[in-house]
């Protein structure tokens, strides 16, 4: 499946792309949340309205023999006023992100991460997120050089 994917940036008009994508990142199933309830969460409208502000950034995998996206991973900047979950500092954006769960564990997550890594690292000084521990995706964050700082996770470009 790995050969099948093709990685490309999201366009800032695809919020609902994101927003699909945000419902598999939070989880919400695994977490008996009901998903009807995140286009109103306040805690996740955050991640995915309005997408395409200069400083968002995202990656999107789409697979040629399913054709259609397979993940997503994406950058967003937040302020100490209107924190995300992984807040750190107004200059490090957090990241979210997705892969549908039928597909996990075949390298698709470590190709979005390591991609967007790459592409953000002229553009901040570092990135965040906030991950529940039971997540499986922590070993791809820590491979990353995530390193987790209470229930934070943060990658400082440059730095140990």
């Amino acid at each position: 499946m790995k050969s099948d994917i093709t990685l490309r940036p999201v366009s800032p008009d695809e919020s609902a792309l994101i927003y699909s994508f945000l419902t598999i990142a939070a989880r919400r199933d695994e977490s008996g949340e009901p998903i009807q309830k995140a286009p109103t969460d306040p805690a996740l409208v955050k991640y995915w309205q309005h997408w395409g502000h200069p400083t968002d950034l995202g990656i999107v995998a789409e697979s040629a023999e399913l054709n259609y996206p397979v993940g997503c991973a994406w950058l967003r900047l937040f302020t100490g006023e209107e924190p995300g979950h992984g807040h750190v500092s107004d200059d490090i954006p957090e990241l979210a992100f997705g892969v549908i769960k039928s597909l996990r564990n075949q390298g698709i997550g470590t190709l979005l991460l390591e991609r967007l890594l790459d592409d953000c690292r002229s553009r901040f000084p570092g990135i965040s997120l906030s991950v529940r521990q039971d997540n499986l995706a922590v070993r791809i964050y820590e491979r990353g050089g995530f390193r987790q700082h209470g229930d934070v996770f943060t990658n400082r470009f440059g730095t140990s």
